[in-house]
């Protein structure tokens, strides 16, 4: 029998109540209005105390959002394999074509429909979730330019940006096609570009590797599957 003080253990209760005060953050601004869900209230509607929020995020649009929150982590925690520029921009490839692909973010896609309508009541809410993803680029570019101080970093710099290019058009074009569909596509089913972000990734991998190659004097990007 597994004991409740296991890794194991421990991992399911931490991925718990952060769904819940995922979810809770969701319901008050729905309720309470983007102004109106405070820490306190999200963490009231959660059946946690406040101090326990903040265990888990820095703020309420961390909450709302916490996609951005697991990438930016990521980026972080990630190791970059010495050699070249080449190998750590795909190391962050990887990584960014990965989390758009994770389990974990099933659920975050199905809740489109509600972020719309909240997005549409809420300016500043979205310029908060911008902000965040300012927040990932700035992450990507420092942890390139730290690893790689021989390369230029005007190049470094560059390449990373091309990286988040990336990942802001497969999250722009998905939600584009979800919306004039009424609904987000089933992910993971169709091949077609918009069927997943993961997918529409890829095909941004695809057609942006030269460019990056070009840029870095390499070859091609590989792709996660390991093929350019």
């Amino acid at each position: 029998m597994t004991s409740p003080d296991t890794p194991g253990r421990r991992e399911q209760n931490r991925r718990r109540t952060e769904h819940a005060l995922h979810e809770a953050a969701l319901a008050c601004v729905e309720r309470d209005g983007y102004r109106g869900a405070t820490t306190t209230r999200i963490a009231e509607a959660a059946g946690v105390s406040p101090r326990t929020f903040f265990r888990y995020f820095a703020t309420k649009e961390e909450a709302i959002a916490p996609g951005q929150l697991r990438v930016l982590r990521r980026i972080e925690q990630l190791e970059l394999p010495r050699g070249s520029a080449t190998a750590a921009v795909t190391a962050v490839a990887d990584l960014l074509e990965d989390a758009l692909g994770a389990e974990e973010i099933l659920p975050e896609l199905e809740e489109l429909p509600r972020y719309e309508r909240i997005l549409a009541e809420a300016p500043d809410l979205l310029s908060a979730l911008n902000r965040q993803d300012v927040q990932i680029s700035d992450a990507v570019a420092a942890r390139l330019l730290t690893h790689l101080p021989g390369e230029d970093p005007l190049t470094v710099h560059l390449a990373a940006e091309l990286v988040m290019a990336m990942w802001r058009t497969s999250w722009a074009h998905w939600r584009g096609a979800a919306v004039e569909a009424n609904g987000p596509p089933a992910p993971g089913g169709a091949e077609g570009i918009t069927a997943s972000p993961a997918n529409n990734f890829r095909a941004c991998r695809r057609s942006l590797s030269p460019a990056i190659a070009a840029l870095l004097g390499s070859d091609p990007l590989p792709s996660a599957e390991g093929t350019a």
